[in-house]
């Protein structure tokens, strides 16, 4: 894309659509009275040619009953690329036995052919191919198959338009600079040690020790089911215009908001314990996901089951499942682990959670009581 340069706010466009299309083409080459055509020690017996759909390259096969490079007992099997045309392909060949099964498969990987490439293998010892006893002929007839799947590249341009650039800040944008400003707000929040000032459309917020967030209601409530009940309903919130979170620490409070106002949690990996219990109190579903995700992602023998007690203590179904399970794979290590050890110390029940009958939440049935894993090391 280039712009015009002049100051219309005028945007010249043009594109380019590139894609791969890929075709297979399946040949099968029958050979009757294979004994007596390989009685001859010399040369090579060559089928049909045999193209794709496309016309673009031209292949056959070919076989040497005595070998390729110098006379021996074993058969050579060989696909070239026949005419002028260099093509992107990937070959296959093997054996249609007389049960009609697929023996003495040669494969490669997609690459660049040029004319006159073959890509062959030793097939098989002669005297055993032209045995019936061994499966690979009937009545004197050997069935090869190849399959040549060609892959081209191909573009095509979009017609330029003429597009008027979009100007203005984004929403998001705007969001931050009403968080951050707490001009027109019309809540406070209250939690331990801070202060957060909001609009009744977003939310105030001040804190135990005195630091404040200034919020809106409006946006409170668009983004939490739990904000809007407190702002419908004559609470105490709602008259006095001023919100105390005590369960929360002051830095979860505001990674929340700034969630609420801007849908991203730039510091969701160094708070996602504590931005979870938030998410599950205040039923801010999207904010809950990115939690159990980052927690997911973090789980190992050392963490393990506080995560499991931490997504069953918050109702997180999903992040629970893979904790149990990781839990289920590393019993031996996870047992072993400080993590645990310290957390069996402080909260002696709380492995139990884990194997109790799961109930439903969210609308998720969850699955039937787990079976403890096996501790003890294997022998």
């Amino acid at each position: 894309m280039e712009g015009t340069g002049n100051d219309s706010g005028v945007l010249r466009q043009s594109g380019t659509i590139s894609s791969v299309e890929k075709e297979t083409l399946r040949h099968t080459w029958t050979i009757k009275d294979l004994s007596w055509r390989a009685k001859r020690p010399k040369g090579f017996m060559e089928s049909s040619t045999f193209t794709p759909a496309n016309g673009r390259s031209k292949w056959c096969l070919r076989l040497y009953p005595w070998g390729k490079f110098k006379i021996t007992c074993d058969v050579y099997l060989e696909l070239v690329l026949l005419g002028e045309e260099t093509v992107t392909a990937k070959r296959r060949l093997w054996i249609v036995t007389t049960d009609h099964t697929i023996r003495k498969e040669h494969s490669s990987r997609t690459q660049i052919i040029n004319p006159g490439d073959t890509f062959g293998y030793i097939l098989q010892n002669r005297t055993d191919l032209l045995d019936p006893s061994k499966g690979l002929t009937k009545d004197d007839v050997l069935t090869l198959e190849c399959e040549i799947t060609v892959v081209e590249e191909s573009s095509c341009t979009v017609p330029c338009t003429q597009l008027k650039l979009l100007e203005g800040p984004f929403l998001k944008d705007d969001f931050s600079a009403l968080f951050e400003n707490a001009a027109l707000s019309d809540m406070t929040v209250v939690a331990k040690g801070k202060t957060f000032q909001v609009h009744k459309a977003v939310l105030a917020a001040r804190f135990a020790k005195g630091k404040t967030f200034q919020v809106h209601k409006a946006v409170l409530a668009a983004r939490s089911p739990v904000f809007r009940a407190m702002f419908e309903n004559a609470m105490k919130e709602q008259q006095e215009n001023t919100l105390n979170i005590k369960d929360l620490s002051s830095e979860v409070i505001e990674e929340m908001l700034r969630f609420i106002y801007m849908d991203a949690s730039p510091n969701l990996s160094s708070l996602a314990e504590g931005l979870l219990e938030a998410a599950e109190k205040y039923d801010l579903k999207r904010l809950k996901s990115m939690c159990e995700n980052e927690l997911s992602s973090s789980i190992s023998s050392d963490t393990a089951v506080y995560i499991s007690w931490l997504a069953d203590k918050f109702n997180a179904a999903d992040l629970k499942s893979v904790a149990v399970s990781y839990i289920e794979v590393h019993a031996v290590d996870v047992m072993k682990s400080e993590g645990f050890k310290k957390l069996m110390r402080k909260y002696p029940g709380c492995l139990e959670h884990i194997y109790d009958p799961p109930t439903e939440n969210n609308n998720r049935t969850r699955s039937n009581k787990r079976k403890r894993p096996n501790t003890e090391p294997s022998q």
